[in-house]
């Protein structure tokens, strides 16, 4: 709690200018509270408060490691709030960073105001609605169980008593919240969510119903916090519904911390799936509504099921193709005209006449609840109504189905709106083998969506260590580009990291032949584990390698798995959870850490516990990645400029901040890329805040 303050005196002060007054609070937090003084910190503020009381509607600042952003962008939209009576939006890249918001940053910063001002700040978080338990169900789902005598609980039955009871002892009823989660787990509780089929929120009054207690917290207070996927989402209800998922009452202010997520999260908001798993959903869809008409109904005829039939028959030969067409690849683009004609009409007509009969069979369910409506039965008498709703519900989940696999299919399999065909407002597409076949489209360019979101909004503000792949004015025109934000209206910022990195951090690179990236180097993977463990040989600490490829991560872990010492651990990225890998990781000071792609962002490991930062090579981005290819498409001669060299700097920047995050922290880097001290030696030094010295390979102790 803050100190005691004379109120009167606080608001004294609080009159001063208005663009004095954020800072004002600073101060009093520096001086009385104990906060340390940090000049990056006051720099924000300072661009902050100026955008959200200026002309300009985005603030884009690229705040260092350190610089305490957090405070820097809550203190002025906190004070827009009380002094305005205006409301706010913080989205961030992850649910870690929304709860440090709510359980730590908020309440402090709530607390200084009440200290200064003597007014209260309401703030509320938000998540996704398939996070919120729904109780009516999860009680339908025990009175079944207790319906049935069942003798022996299985695991389903024993989860659902589990949550009755962490609900009577005042559990919040929050997926994030359970004592334990699982997989397993997961499947149990999206049948009892808010997002279930049979969940009816609309007309939900439960005020017990964690769902609606959230939304009207949310709606009531005066910052909201919510991530990328949220925020993402307020646009479509809007667009659709003209609603808002945050209340009745306009948020004046959006601010988008971990902003460089936010372009590739809107984007993938627009993605469309079709799949073998997908189209039976529909008949499984189908014959659930069936089962639970009140009276006797015209069951789904035979014509119906021969029609699914034939239409998955048409998708397996579509997915043989595929097969091939993968080949050993996780993930292939596909162009227009590469999928065979005689597979793709047969799929065509069998689909259209499968999901026509479907749409048929809807609309007769709804016509016979309406027929019960006027005179069959009386569905409140007959204590059904809510049933009858259910049923509604869920044909109306059905109809949204069958709209969305037929443009699946047209979009992702026909690709008939791919950029190749429409141009920058076209679809990427794409083949993968993730639990099965898929086919994969989504816009190129989200810049539309982005435009339409910030319409919502009177001021954006965007924020992270990482926004532009360089200092340069073409690193900052880069970001604005892509964000669809215009120049003009933008007051853009950098703010150094207080950290004085000549001191805590030292830079090498391995210039050693065999660590080459070439396909035709054989032993740098081998190569690659020799200088791993090498290096975790010579150091104290914990070690982070980060890698590009799970080739580079099998082959490194294999190799530290036969020659790691016994006083090390070995923790390897997908053998658990990453949050729990975290977790040992920290415990144990001594480990060695080896992670790919998410690894890259998000660590957070002050202290001993990280010494050691090993970067495999330059994360260049894929060459057959489907967006990678699509950028380059419309990149042209500029490709390398335009995708490569940025995309590369930013992955580069995200992983070396892995490394230092406190100022008593100091730890090395090793960067084992050969390229790094020759041709692409302009781009690592630009990414370290250090000069890395060039060393042959085991030299780096």
């Amino acid at each position: 709690m803050p100190k005691e303050v004379n109120p009167r005196a606080a608001s004294s002060a609080y009159q001063a200018d208005l663009t004095l007054k954020s800072e004002y609070v600073l101060e009093y937090a520096e001086k009385e509270l104990g906060l340390r003084r940090r000049p990056g910190q006051r720099e924000m503020i300072k661009t902050v408060s100026a955008v959200i009381e200026g002309e300009e509607k985005f603030g884009i600042i690229e705040a260092g490691t350190g610089t305490g952003k957090t405070y820097a962008y809550l203190i002025p939209v906190c004070h827009h709030c009380l002094t305005e009576g205006k409301r706010a939006v913080v989205s961030t890249g992850t649910k870690a960073l929304q709860q440090q918001l709510i359980d730590k940053d908020l309440p402090f910063v709530t607390r200084l105001f009440a200290a200064v001002t003597g007014q209260c700040l309401r703030f509320a978080l938000l998540y996704g609605r398939a996070n919120y338990l729904c109780p009516r169900l999860l009680n339908e789902e025990l009175d079944k169980q207790e319906a049935t005598l069942q003798l022996v609980k299985d695991h389903e039955t024993e989860f659902y008593l589990d949550l009755a009871e962490w609900l009577g002892e005042g559990g919040s009823g929050v997926w994030e919240d359970l004592p334990s989660i699982s997989d397993k787990k997961r499947r149990y509780w999206l049948k009892i969510c808010a997002d279930s089929e049979d969940a009816l929120c609309a007309g939900c009054e439960e005020p017990e119903c964690p769902w609606l207690k959230a939304r009207r917290r949310a709606a009531s207070a005066q910052i909201v916090v919510v991530n990328h996927w949220l925020a993402a989402a307020d646009l479509a209800l809007f667009s659709e519904a003209d609603l808002r998922l945050f209340g009745e009452v306009k948020p004046a202010v959006l601010v988008v911390d971990e902003a460089h997520h936010f372009r590739e999260v809107v984007k993938m908001t627009g993605q469309m799936v079709f799949s073998q798993s997908y189209l039976g959903l529909i008949l499984q869809g189908l014959e659930q509504v069936e089962k639970r008409m009140p009276v006797p109904t015209k069951h789904i005829t035979g014509e119906t099921r021969q029609a699914w039939d034939l239409a998955s028959q048409a998708v397996y030969e579509l997915e043989d193709w595929a097969g091939t067409f993968l080949g050993s690849n996780a993930i292939k683009p596909l162009k227009p005209g590469l999928v065979p004609s005689n597979i793709m009409n047969k799929l065509q007509a069998r689909l259209q006449t499968f999901l026509q009969m479907v749409q048929e069979r809807v609309e007769g369910f709804r016509q016979e609840l309406d027929s019960l409506d006027s005179g069959q039965v009386d569905f409140e008498e007959s204590g059904i109504n809510e049933e009858k709703l259910k049923i509604l519900n869920r044909l109306d989940r059905l109809a949204e189905k069958i709209e969305n696999i037929a443009s699946a299919f047209e979009r992702g399999v026909r690709t008939s709106n791919h950029y190749l065909v429409s141009g920058s407002s076209g679809d990427v597409c794409c083949v993968e083998r993730s639990q099965g076949i898929r086919f994969v489209s989504w816009p190129f360019d989200p810049v539309p969506a982005l435009q339409a979101l910030y319409e919502l909004y009177d001021k954006v503000v965007f924020t992270s260590a990482t926004l532009f792949p360089s200092a340069s004015p073409a690193g900052v025109e880069w970001f604005l580009k892509r964000s669809g934000i215009p120049g003009l209206k933008a007051k853009i910022a950098r703010v150094s990291s207080p950290f004085d990195y000549e001191r805590q951090m030292k830079a090498f690179i391995l210039t050693d032949g065999a660590l080459m990236p070439d396909p035709t180097n054989p032993r740098r993977l081998e190569a690659l584990g020799q200088a791993v463990l090498k290096a975790v040989e010579a150091t104290e600490g914990g070690v982070l390698v980060l890698c590009t490829s799970y080739t580079e991560l099998r082959a490194v872990a294999a190799h530290l798995a036969q020659h790691l010492p016994k006083t090390r651990c070995l923790f390897v990225q997908g053998e658990a959870g990453k949050s729990e890998l975290l977790q040992q990781f920290r415990d144990h000071g001594q480990a060695v850490l080896v992670g790919v792609a998410s690894f890259w962002q998000g660590v957070d490991v002050p202290g001993d516990a990280l010494r050691t930062l090993i970067i495999a090579r330059i994360p260049f981005p894929v060459p057959d990645d489907p967006d990678v290819q699509a950028e380059c498409y419309f990149a042209r001669h500029r490709w390398w400029q335009e995708v490569f060299v940025p995309q590369a700097s930013l992955a580069m920047k995200q992983g070396i901040g892995r490394l230092i995050r406190t100022e008593s922290d100091t730890g090395m880097v090793i960067i084992a890329d050969p390229r790094a001290a020759r041709r692409h030696r302009q781009l690592v030094e630009a990414c370290l805040p250090v000069t890395p010295s060039a060393v042959a390979l085991f030299d780096a102790d």
